[in-house]
Order: structure tokens, then sequence, then C-alpha cells
């Protein structure tokens, strides 16, 4: 099976792994979730949050501003992990409750 149609189903599906069968005929679907998978949703689940809010108050691509945040516990620990990625996607400034 070519490399860009297992790409393809991983992004369809949303995995990370898909291996095709001895035969290549079927695949192989890995949906095992990882505390780093869920780590990973969260932050984009963050950032979706937040884009939302920045669609919400008129704000253009490319343009700054403030997001004040009020997590769960657990959501703040993986916010701040992931903080510089998630403030340069952005473009916002995260401060905290």
């Amino acid at each position: 099976m070519p490399d860009d149609f297992l790409r393809l189903i991983c992004d369809e599906v949303n995995v990370k792994v898909v291996r095709p069968d001895q035969k290549g005929i079927n695949v192989v679907l890995d949906t095992q979730l990882t505390d780093e998978l869920r780590e990973e949703g969260a932050v984009r689940d963050t950032i979706r949050e937040i884009q939302a809010y920045r669609k919400e108050n008129g704000l253009k691509p490319g343009q700054n501003t403030t997001y004040h945040a009020d997590f769960s516990a657990e959501q703040r620990a993986i916010v701040e992990k992931n903080l510089d990625s998630i403030q340069k996607a952005t473009h916002t400034t995260i401060q905290f409750k």
C-alpha cells in the first residue's frame, strides 16, 4: 500500500498509525489512547477555544491579544507545559486566573 494512502487514512480517521496486513488488503488501526495523545488533544482543544474567542472578538490573523483563562487544574498543567507553542499558534498571551 503506498505511503501517501496510509497517511490519508491516518488523517481521515484521526489515528497516528495505520499498518497494512501481510497481504496489503486490510489495514490495522492503532486506537490506543495514551497520555501523550490525550495531552495533544487537550492542546488542540485549547487552541480551538482561543481561536473561537479571537473570532468572537473580531481579531484578525496575526493580531495579538490576551486571553484570560480559567482552566481546571489538569488543563492548566497541560497548557503551562505547552504554553509557548499555544501562544505562538494563536498570537495570544495567556493569563491564568
